[in-house]
């Protein structure tokens, strides 16, 4: 890796944890992460602009894998917004960055692809499992059932699901658009142009569920706007400008893996972030639950 690449995905790091330290401390809403999907739309919308004669090019496949990103990535934004309401950012925001690593690999497994995860990454999804386990807890060897049952690491696991799900999906979707022959579009270039339209499938979806959530609507929705907004601009810059300085890591690196590994830096900073600005508990399980899911999650991206 060069000391580019390190140094891009040490900012992308920063920044992912960053907005979501942003999120937790204004209790989001439906309408908050709604206005962060209009940002990322509003700053890919000239590169949407730029390949309009081409979008009829795209095949319909795609975009009915668009539509259902979409959704899944609305349920990611409805649970966190959930979950950062009643749980802390130390719990909350590594279980939703590494529970995905998870069911991942049991969709792996169930769709029969299983004899491609080494080793190494077992052993390191193993470790996250664990490093999930003790993050609820508040002492060690204090195990109860109530830790677990309670609607911050049902929302966070609900969070994983849509991460999961359009992870997925993203992948096949992205992977249609730069297969030959047609190849219609390079990879960087297929990516943050799919960026652009997931955004705006999502936006369709957040709408609709602000049509079905009462605190979207009415006055408790115009006071969180008039609350929020700022927030939410800085966050939705910060939504995508973490995942395009990961994009352009990736043509610095030898192998993608080290990216993905990479990535994960930013769970040690979120956490601490809680715990340090946020005054968060500072339990001896959850310092080694959150350092038991980085170790995973490294091994995981480089087996």
């Amino acid at each position: 890796m060069t000391t580019l690449a390190f140094l891009l995905l040490l900012i992308s790091a920063f920044v992912h944890a960053g907005w979501n330290f942003i999120c937790k401390r204004q209790c989001p809403t439906q309408l908050f992460f709604l206005l962060t999907s209009v940002v990322g739309f509003v700053l890919l919308s000239p590169l949407l602009l730029y390949h309009w004669s081409r979008m009829a090019e795209i095949p319909a496949s795609v975009w009915r894998r668009l539509l259902a990103a979409g959704f899944f990535m609305a349920l990611y934004y409805i649970a966190l917004a959930g979950a950062y309401r009643v749980g802390d950012l130390s719990v909350i925001y590594p279980l939703a960055r590494a529970l995905p690593i998870l069911l991942v690999t049991f969709m792996s497994f169930l769709l029969g692809r299983g004899d491609d995860i080494g080793r190494l990454a077992i052993l390191g999804i193993l470790l996250v499992a664990a490093g999930c386990f003790l993050l609820p807890m508040r002492r060690f060897g204090g195990w109860r059932l109530r830790n677990y049952m309670n609607a911050g690491c049902a929302l966070a696991l609900l969070a994983a699901v849509g991460t999961t799900g359009y992870t997925i999906i993203d992948d096949l979707a992205l992977a249609e658009l730069r297969a030959p022959p047609a190849r219609l579009f390079g990879p960087m270039e297929a990516a943050f142009l799919y960026q652009g339209l997931q955004a705006f499938s999502t936006m369709l979806w957040q709408g609709l569920g602000m049509l079905l959530v009462r605190d979207a609507r009415g006055d408790r929705g115009s006071a969180a706007f008039a609350r929020q907004w700022k927030s939410a601009l800085i966050a939705g810059v910060g939504i995508y400008l973490a995942y395009g300085l990961a994009l352009t890591a990736m043509a610095y690196v030898s192998d993608v893996s080290y990216v993905a590994a990479f990535r994960q830096l930013s769970i040690p900073i979120g956490a601490a972030a809680g715990i340090l600005l946020l005054k968060e508990p500072c339990y001896g399980p959850r310092v080694v639950g959150v350092i038991t899911i980085l170790a995973g999650l490294l091994l995981v991206g480089l087996g």
